[in-house]
């Protein structure tokens, strides 16, 4: 984001500042970058980013079956967390399963995402739009 500041010279002083969190009236805004997942769901994805928006490939995923796959970055070391939210199922809830997700095995530089389909007759069928954040410990 850049934020331009009219200084008291309106064409000679200008600020360009850049930021990657900026909060403006207790609301707190995020620059999010998106990947998306090549070849298959169960490739590995480097980005080296905090907030971080995947579109995976798509998952077909028998009932009460799981799928997984690793997600690389510099911004993560042991004893921080990763939050992970599911944005977005192209699928038809319950008529294509139920995806479910969590983060598995966080480790210097990397952590798994793990996608389980929680329906207990109906198949996975569909591609996700997962969002991760990094919050780094103290």
């Amino acid at each position: 984001m850049s934020l331009k500041l009219l200084g008291s010279n309106t064409f000679k002083n200008w600020l360009d500042i850049r930021v990657h969190n900026l909060i403006l009236d207790n609301f707190l805004f995020k620059k999010i970058n998106e990947i998306s997942q090549t070849t298959n769901s169960t490739n590995q994805i480097t980005i080296n980013n905090q907030n971080v928006l995947i579109t995976t490939q798509n998952y077909t995923l028998a009932p009460f079956a799981h799928s997984s796959f690793k997600v690389k970055t510099n911004f993560l070391s042991v004893g921080d967390t990763v939050l992970v939210n599911l944005q977005n199922y192209s699928g038809s809830y319950s008529t294509n399963g139920t995806p479910n997700i969590t983060v598995n095995e966080v480790i210097n530089g990397e952590f798994t995402i793990v996608v389980y389909n929680s329906h207990n007759s109906q198949s996975l069928n569909g591609n996700l739009k997962i969002y991760f954040e990094i919050i780094r410990k103290w």
